[in-house]
């Protein structure tokens, strides 16, 4: 089943933050792990799912992940028996925010940390503000700037 809503926005801000990676919708995992078990189809991936994906991303995540990549891989003659392969890339934007709209007073920055997703400490958040604004902290002292 593909995600929706603040779920899809966490997982592509989270590989967004992480260098980029794949995440692959219709692969069942094993209890307890993340090695993959099966298949369960996601259905048929017309152009209103697609722009459905990309309207979460853009609507929920700040600043939104471009170039994300999605594609459907099925067998032949069977377009409802596949799954959805969503290629995030590496982004120089990071660290990208969730930002639900239903909770107004809620930002926070994912990263992948092997098969999970963690939520960035706010000392993670303001290393990734400076790595992206090209700040170091020898910079910033010798600048006289505050860290």
């Amino acid at each position: 089943m593909i995600t929706t809503g603040a779920s899809l926005a966490k997982d592509v801000a989270a590989m967004a933050n992480s260098g980029g990676g794949v995440i692959v919708y219709g692969i069942v995992e094993e209890r307890g792990t993340s090695a993959a078990d099966g298949i369960r189809p996601v259905g048929r991936v017309d152009e209103a799912v697609r722009r459905s994906i990309r309207r979460t991303i853009n609507s929920l995540v700040y600043p939104t992940v471009t170039g994300v990549d999605l594609v459907h891989i099925a067998p032949e003659g069977a377009p409802d028996d596949g799954v959805l392969v969503m290629i995030v890339p590496d982004s120089a934007d990071a660290p990208h925010l969730v930002h639900p709209r239903a909770q107004p007073d809620f930002f926070a920055c994912p990263y992948r940390h092997g098969p999970e997703t963690e939520w960035m400490s706010e000392r993670q958040a303001r290393g990734g503000v400076r790595r992206a604004r090209g700040w170091s902290a020898t910079a910033a002292r010798r600048s006289g700037r505050p860290l």
